[in-house]
């Protein structure tokens, strides 16, 4: 997901067209009128802008992990997975 983010311009916006199913052979996977799809929306535009202070371009998995948080008003804590 960073690599759409710092390689892409319009990054973002590839990502979402993907879960709403436009170019994605899975389906819609998040309809865009969704909470989730609104989360998804926060989340990418804050790892965004982290992404575009850190000297590599690839905050850690703390720092995503600490901004999805945020993004979706959930603790933290009770987001569980890494991006092994």
């Amino acid at each position: 997901m960073l690599g759409y983010l710092v390689d892409f311009e319009d990054g973002a916006t590839r990502i979402l067209d993907k879960i709403h199913g436009n170019d994605h052979g899975g389906g819609v996977q998040v309809a865009p009128e969704t909470e989730r799809f609104a989360n998804m929306d926060r989340f990418l535009e804050r790892l965004a802008e982290a992404a575009s202070g850190v000297a590599n371009k690839r905050p850690s998995w703390s720092v995503a992990k600490s901004i999805y948080s945020a993004a979706i008003g959930v603790p933290s804590t009770e987001i569980r997975g890494s991006p092994t």
